[in-house]
């Protein structure tokens, strides 16, 4: 636990200045970095007998779709499209066994739009105005979801969330990062945003948290199909990297949906 919080305070410490005070295109930079490790974890997950081949192919293929999102998003569905026909091409070709060949190709396809395109949301988060703000709310339905979970869990936790997934995820943590999703999205609202209302505090927190909850039991139901524990090591007492943002590459997409659609930024 205490590696696991200073670890998490570090990062905090590197990425919450350039955020607050740096231009959109820092949080670009951070994005894009935090992308680079996902592609390795994510492939040792989806292709393992193909390693080499599919940070080529697909590392080649999410890096035209991440520039395509951030710098021409009119050119996003063709650079989507194209990456899927070269992802599923070669792994059909170059896995020995039809079967699990057909499956990686399924799984880079799906990893075209998992990684560059949610991850990417947060760089949209980031332009929107009051995008300083908007980014904090992000991170809060993600990580104050996260942390309050944690917290009720170990001292309250007793049913089940989602065994088969996750077995260690209670009812009772989730209702406790719940409460905590809605304090700090209180605090965010008084000191940053107080354009936005308190039914707009409430109905935020109360899709985005179990966004961010969906988001970390999806990552977990990748591992187990994986057969692996953590997705890398990159981060002591955390895993890998799609471990810490698991949760974020579900709850910026929800973010910028509803922040756009309801007016607020």
């Amino acid at each position: 636990m205490k590696q696991r919080l200073i670890v998490g305070l570090g990062g905090l410490a590197i990425l919450l200045p350039g955020v607050v005070w740096g231009d959109p295109w820092v949080t670009d930079v951070f994005v894009t970095l935090a992308l680079l490790v996902a592609v390795v974890e994510f492939v040792r997950m989806a292709i393992p007998e193909q390693m080499n081949l599919g940070y080529g192919v697909f590392g080649g293929s999410v890096a035209v779709v991440h520039a395509a999102h951030l710098l021409w998003s009119e050119m996003l569905p063709a650079a989507l499209a194209t990456g899927a026909m070269i992802c599923l091409t070669t792994a059909l070709l170059a896995v020995k066994d039809t079967e699990r060949g057909a499956r990686a190709g399924a799984w880079m396809v799906l990893g075209l739009i998992y990684l560059p395109v949610m991850i990417g949301m947060l760089s949209a988060v980031r332009r929107l105005e009051h995008g300083v703000a908007w980014v904090f709310v992000t991170l809060a339905l993600a990580w104050a979801a996260d942390t309050g979970a944690y917290f009720a869990g170990r001292s309250l936790g007793r049913t089940p969330l989602f065994p088969r997934v996750s077995p260690k995820k209670t009812w009772e943590g989730a209702v406790g990062g719940a409460i905590a999703v809605l304090i700090a999205l209180s605090i965010i609202r008084v000191l940053a945003l107080p354009h936005m209302g308190w039914g707009h505090v409430i109905a935020l927190s109360l899709i985005g948290g179990p966004a961010g909850v969906v988001g970390d039991l999806v990552e977990s139901a990748f591992k187990r199909a994986s057969g692996v524990k953590d997705s890398g090591s990159v981060l002591p007492g955390h895993g890998g990297i799609l471990d810490r943002i698991d949760s974020l590459l579900f709850t910026a997409p929800v973010t910028y949906v509803y922040v756009t659609s309801a007016g607020l930024g």
